[in-house]
């Protein structure tokens, strides 16, 4: 793995917002703005919609899938904030604040079917973000680099930027 040098927040949080949102429509959830623009709360944020939506979302489309697929998928793109941090920087990608991803995966998991041994099936669902982030790496990295450069990224200038240079072939959550 090639890992770039020493990080600012700013480019931390590009890495991290861009692999959320990266990984969010590669799974085919409903995705919105994504920006690294600082406010009262946080640094960035990337708008992936509640499971519900998505589930929704891919009815209105006539794509019907099994709604834990809708869960599995969100908590993997709230963890690929984290892992594209990692992938990018190294062991320097784990100094960040990822309480807020922790707390939405915590619900995700309380919301959705009975999942066993919630800490086994993190661990299990964490290794899935991480194939998947290694895989779509050259998208988080054009859309790291156009929030530094933009700031905030449209959903559909998000996924014009992801058609430009296809990854390998995308996953399906679950």
């Amino acid at each position: 793995m090639v890992t770039r040098g020493p990080r600012s927040a700013l480019e931390a949080a590009a890495y991290h917002e861009a692999g959320h949102a990266v990984i969010g429509r590669v799974l085919r959830l409903t995705c919105g703005h994504v920006t690294i623009k600082p406010d009262s709360d946080s640094i960035g944020h990337v708008i992936i919609r509640d499971p519900w939506q998505t589930i929704q979302d891919w009815e209105d489309r006539q794509h019907f899938r099994d709604p834990a697929s809708a869960f599995r998928g969100t908590i993997i793109a709230r963890m690929a904030g984290r892992e594209a941090e990692l992938e990018i920087f190294g062991t320097q990608g784990d100094e960040g604040d990822y309480h807020d991803d922790e707390r939405q995966i915590a619900v995700l998991l309380q919301d959705a079917e009975p999942w066993g041994d919630p800490d086994r099936f993190k661990t299990r669902l964490r290794g899935k973000t991480r194939g998947l982030v290694r895989r779509h790496r050259q998208s988080i990295e054009r859309i790291a680099q156009a929030l530094l450069s933009r700031g905030v990224l449209t959903r559909d200038a998000v996924e014009a930027i992801m058609a430009q240079q296809p990854d390998r072939r995308s996953h399906q959550a679950g």
